[in-house]
């Protein structure tokens, strides 16, 4: 994503009923994120999650499909198994 298109909470605001709330979500999709360790669904030249999770939104890329969501359950299964072996 080009970073020349200001990213303000004005545009995905409106998803919210509160600025609690989409503060909430952002901080919830950046720690998810993080922990999964998933690349942005936008393109960025950022390495910050917060920003891209905010770009995300802002793209309405943020829905997660089945597909990731099995991936996802399938890496932390594997790791899972992993730990116990230790």
């Amino acid at each position: 994503m080009a970073f020349d298109v200001s990213l303000t909470n004005e545009k995905i605001k409106k998803r919210f009923d509160s600025q609690f709330e989409m503060v909430n979500y952002l901080i919830n999709e950046a720690q998810k994120m993080i922990a999964s360790g998933r690349a942005p669904r936008v393109d960025s030249d950022s390495d910050n999650p917060a920003v891209n999770v905010v770009a995300e939104v802002s793209a309405g890329k943020d829905q997660v499909n089945e597909e990731e969501v099995n991936f996802i359950s399938i890496e932390v299964e594997q790791e899972q198994l992993e730990t116990q072996k230790v």
